[in-house]
């Protein structure tokens, strides 16, 4: 068990687990008993006051936005990440009143 929410203060983005070939073969010399998981947990940002929200690094969306919207803002924001190679956020902003 992985208790990854008590080491990111501000929850958890992701987790990502992998089997490797080394834990493969532990798995088959110990057959079967033990079978080690890589796992790597993203923590979430803190907040986003400190990020600039400047065209390089946010994009943003309406919240209510539809699923291909919602793709394409997050296939912009890997493409911006890579040619700014920085973080790139996605946001989903409610309408003000």
């Amino acid at each position: 068990m992985v208790a990854a929410e008590s080491e990111c203060e501000s929850g958890v983005a992701k987790v990502e687990t992998q089997h490797s070939f080394v834990n493969g073969l532990v798995n088959v010399l110990t057959s079967g008993i033990y079978t080690p998981l890589t796992v790597t947990v993203t923590c979430a940002a803190k907040d986003m006051s400190a990020v600039d929200e400047s065209e390089e690094t946010v994009v943003s969306l309406p919240y209510g936005s539809d699923y291909a919207q919602i793709m394409d803002a997050f296939d912009r924001a890997s493409d911006m990440a890579v040619a700014n190679e920085q973080p790139t956020y996605v946001q989903f902003k409610r309408n003000s009143l």
